[in-house]
């Protein structure tokens, strides 16, 4: 198969899962991350994270921090490269994954995606144990800011927090919270206090 972009995506999408073949409710969707992050050779990630959960506005409270950083940075005169990781998107997969407020390009998503790809079909047995389509992404996301050096990376939890595949992160330098109300009550709980516990998951014990 030629590696490219088009073929990049095919095989992405091709890892959605249908709800009945998806992981039981207790099952953590991060439960395998740290493996295949060590199997890729991202078991010590280099740039300092921060994590950001919430029912709504989780995804505009990350692209806002991520504004803000900028700007401050700008200020200092220091150069810092700032990665941001959101979903879902508008158009394409690319959009998910940013550094400087621009969408990885075409290119650089289908070489570091194929470069996971071999790797991991390598050390997993057989296609059921490969990454799903939100894993994927985010082992995507770790690999392109590692390879293009950012120093510093906002992270959108896709749903919850505790068990959600964004949540490989041993010591985020914040953790941010927007507004927190009922959402997944099939995967978080029917109660908002259920939610909170979930998506409180995120925050890892300090020094």
């Amino acid at each position: 198969m030629p590696e490219t972009y088009k073929n990049a995506l095919a095989l992405l999408r091709s890892r959605h899962r249908p709800p009945l073949s998806r992981p039981a409710k207790n099952h953590p969707n991060n439960l395998d991350m740290k493996s295949w992050l060590a199997a890729l050779g991202h078991q010590n990630i280099r740039f300092q994270v921060i994590h950001i959960t919430g029912t709504k506005g989780k995804g505009s409270t990350a692209v806002l921090t991520e504004s803000f950083l900028r700007a401050h940075f700008r200020r200092t005169t220091r150069t810092v490269k700032i990665g941001l990781y959101t979903s879902p998107h508008l158009i394409t997969e690319r959009e998910r994954i940013r550094i400087d407020s621009e969408p990885v390009s075409e290119e650089a998503f289908a070489k570091h995606f194929f470069d996971i790809w071999h790797a991991l079909i390598e050390n997993c047995d057989g296609l059921d144990n490969m990454p799903g389509y939100l894993q994927l992404l985010a082992l995507l996301s770790v690999r392109v800011f590692e390879h293009e050096r950012v120093d510093l990376a906002i992270y959108e939890v896709h749903a919850g927090g505790r068990k959600d595949a964004t949540n490989f992160f041993n010591r985020p330098v914040a953790c941010g919270f927007s507004i927190i109300g009922l959402d997944h009550v099939d995967i978080l709980g029917p109660t908002v206090k259920h939610v909170a516990w979930h998506k409180s998951g995120i925050m890892k014990p300090g020094p």
